[in-house]
């Protein structure tokens, strides 16, 4: 999977839930700065910080 198609994911399912950014950086500790580079696709997050904002969002990962 790409980072663009994961960076749609994490948007669309915020959207989906209602949430701000804000809310999602109280919750992961990180910047909204960070969290809107990460939702255009043009940051890197480590898989911490990205396993901490998919299980904010209820999101599964996978590795198959």
């Amino acid at each position: 999977m790409t980072v663009i198609k994961i960076a749609e994911i994490i948007k669309q399912k915020r959207k989906i839930l209602k949430v701000d950014q804000q809310t999602v950086c109280d919750y992961t500790g990180i910047s909204v700065n960070t969290l809107s580079a990460i939702e255009r696709g043009k940051a890197n997050p480590s898989l911490n910080t990205l396993i901490t904002i998919c299980d904010f969002l209820g999101l599964e990962i996978r590795i198959i």
